[in-house]
């Protein structure tokens, strides 16, 4: 079997293409993005996803039984993929793996949100959020397609690691260090995944029937002054820091995410994925 992830050269996609590698589930792991991959070069395409007609080389060429997009940003991209699946050229394919965002629950009452209405109801919201209107734009072109049936759109929460590129967790880490410890007044509890967690969620659905919607979590979600507190616990004392001041959440959002949606939680705690990242950021401090 033969996988492609299309932008698997930077952060989550890095661990994520060594993880499939370990796991010898598929016969070939290509990538592709419009950065070089030189550990993987060999299995790499330099390619850039908006250029159709080089994109619909590479599907030929690669023949992949599972595709992990993690840079379908807007309903153009969806619509290309849908064309070439009409067209027969993805004949192979069993699973179309897409990453999308959790933002959108951040417009519609989780209550009653419907997936099938996911246009109707944004129609009268003021989403000001650019990525997160393209997401949805991307997940109905996709559910109104012949291809949603080999669809799995899967929508993490903030994915943590102890080298976030957005460098929130280690914010969180830095203030820990210190004995005033800030005190954020959103009580809002958060969902919030590692990216260790994220990649072996990712393999999990590459090897299983695809499964449309689906969300993702850490089991539990907690206050930011709950997580910062939790870290303090355990931090190596022999890290120092000036103290952080921050003005705004880390993580922020307008209501609170985690409670009232079905997620899939994963086997692994929250705060026990937390400290493994946190550890590691101390140990690379020294």
């Amino acid at each position: 079997m033969n996988i492609l992830i299309i932008g698997g050269t930077r952060y989550m996609g890095i661990s994520l293409i060594k993880y499939l590698d370990k796991s010898n589930s598929f016969d070939n792991v290509y990538t592709l993005s419009k950065h070089p991959n030189p550990e993987y070069s060999d299995k790499h395409f330099i390619v850039n996803r908006k250029n159709v007609g080089s994109l619909k080389k590479i599907l030929l060429l690669t023949k992949p039984d599972i595709i992990i997009d993690m840079i379908n940003f807007d309903e153009e991209d969806s619509k290309n993929i849908v064309a070439f699946y009409e067209e027969g050229l993805l004949k192979n394919l069993k699973n179309y793996i897409v990453l999308s965002t959790f933002f959108v629950y951040q417009f519609f009452d989780i209550n009653v949100f419907k997936e099938k209405n996911l246009l109707s109801l944004a129609q009268g919201k003021e989403i000001t959020d650019e990525y997160t209107k393209r997401k949805i734009y991307m997940e109905n072109a996709l559910y109104e397609s012949e291809l949603f049936p080999k669809t799995t759109i899967i929508r993490f929460p903030f994915v943590f690691s102890f080298d976030d590129y957005t460098n929130r967790f280690q914010k969180l880490c830095k203030i820990s260090i210190n004995s005033k410890i800030n005190t954020f007044k959103n009580k809002n509890k958060f969902s919030m995944i590692s990216k260790k967690c994220a990649v072996q969620s990712l393999t999990l659905l590459s090897k299983i029937d695809p499964l449309g919607f689906i969300d993702i979590a850490n089991k539990n979600c907690y206050e930011i002054n709950q997580i910062v507190e939790h870290i303090s616990k355990f931090k190596n004392n022999n890290v120092t820091s000036k103290l952080i001041s921050l003005k705004s959440n880390p993580y922020p959002v307008n209501c609170n995410l985690c409670l009232s949606n079905n997620k899939i939680n994963l086997n692994k705690p929250l705060l026990q994925a937390i400290e493994e990242e946190a550890k590691q950021y101390f140990k690379n401090k020294n």
